[in-house]
């Protein structure tokens, strides 16, 4: 018999942290479960649904060294379920765990830790740090852009362009695109990779439940790994050619209109209120000094809101997602924002006047 001892406030968020990543139907009946592994006064909790593999470890009083592996999510609901303040005691029988705390035990059936698929990668990756915070703004504000389900492989994914002292997030999906560039405290090599979208969420959900100032990243050739003070974080990436962003970036646009954020993100929520319930269509329109925005629906219903704006360029009208372009300006600073365009077909390049890392580019609706 093996076994060992932790507190449950010591293992509920490492636990619920990894059990995240299993699937509600797996290929394998042994990816429904949580690996465990225990040795030398640390447990190590480990689940994969073959794309993601995440790890934790945690201190725990050991006996003797063990491992198996068990269902996750039942495992999960009985330790949320257990009493804050004592330890629990688990021992290893045959095949099954027992978990003791005070009066309760439960006994659950287990699958050998030999059938668990452990992720091993031979080859040397490229590591650098990182720091935390800017790191998650920069997903936060590139990963709402990825196509959901598209034939094309790398609208699915969230492009990493590494360029010497930058790491560029780019993410799109044929009809906005949304680029944040991240100052790096050393050099990388030039790389370029797609990480997927339910990836990218994975990592966003475990790099805001730490406190690292700084986080390790290696990169190989089919591999994005992350390691923190406790977590190992290993997903694969998606085998697909991204385009040349840059090529996207409208350049030399002579309309320009200066507004402030909070102002217009104002004035575009009360307006598609009665927009089109599934287009969201909102027509922009200026003169001096002013942006008209104007919405109708099959009610013949009609919005109109006029915001103070510097504006340059001859009049015209242009169509827009309202939804889209509001995705955008939540992840600007406040202040002046600059929507930039040639003709009402045109793509709108969307951007922050005091900050130029963040890059966004809706394309227009047809009015």
């Amino acid at each position: 018999m093996s076994s060992f001892r932790v507190g449950k406030m010591e293992l509920l968020a490492p636990l619920a942290m990894v059990a995240g990543v299993v699937e509600k139907k797996q290929s394998k009946p042994v990816l429904a479960n949580v690996r465990m592994y225990w040795e030398n006064h640390s447990l190590t909790l480990t689940c994969s649904d073959l794309e993601i593999q995440t790890s934790a470890k945690v201190p725990c009083e050991t006996a003797s060294a063990g491992g198996t592996t068990l269902g996750a999510k039942k495992f999960l609901e009985i330790i949320r379920s257990l009493d804050d303040e004592s330890d629990i005691q688990f021992s290893l029988q045959d095949d099954s765990l027992r978990i003791k705390q005070g009066r309760s035990s439960f006994k659950l059936a287990t699958l050998p830790i030999e059938q668990f698929p452990m992720r091993k990668i031979e080859e040397t990756g490229e590591l650098r740090y990182v720091q935390r915070l800017p790191f998650v703004k920069a997903l936060q504000s590139t990963v709402f852009a990825i196509s959901l389900q598209d034939v094309r492989a790398f609208l699915n994914g969230l492009l990493f362009c590494i360029d010497n002292e930058f790491l560029v997030m780019v993410g799109m999906d044929g009809h906005r695109m949304a680029i944040n560039r991240m100052a790096l405290a050393e050099k990388f090599s030039e790389r370029r990779l797609i990480l997927p979208r339910k990836s990218v969420n994975d990592l966003l959900r475990l790099l805001q439940q730490i406190d690292d100032e700084e986080v390790r990243i290696t990169l190989y050739i089919d591999h994005f790994v992350l390691t923190t003070a406790q977590y190992h974080w290993d997903s694969k990436l998606i085998d697909a050619r991204f385009p040349t962003y840059q090529r996207i970036i409208p350049q030399q646009q002579d309309k320009l209109i200066y507004v402030d954020r909070d102002q217009l993100k104002r004035a575009l929520s009360r307006t598609m209120i009665l927009a089109n319930e599934r287009f969201k269509a909102v027509v922009l329109s200026w003169q001096a000094g002013e942006l008209h925005l104007v919405a109708y629906n099959q009610e013949q219903e009609e919005a109109v809101e006029i915001v103070n704006a510097d504006v340059s360029g001859e009049d015209m009208k242009i169509g827009i997602n309202a939804n889209y372009l509001l995705d955008g300006l939540n992840h600007l600073p406040e202040g002046q924002v600059c929507l930039s365009f040639t003709n009402a077909d045109s793509s709108i390049l969307v951007q922050s006047v005091n900050d130029k890392n963040f890059q966004y580019i809706i394309m227009p609706m047809k009015i």
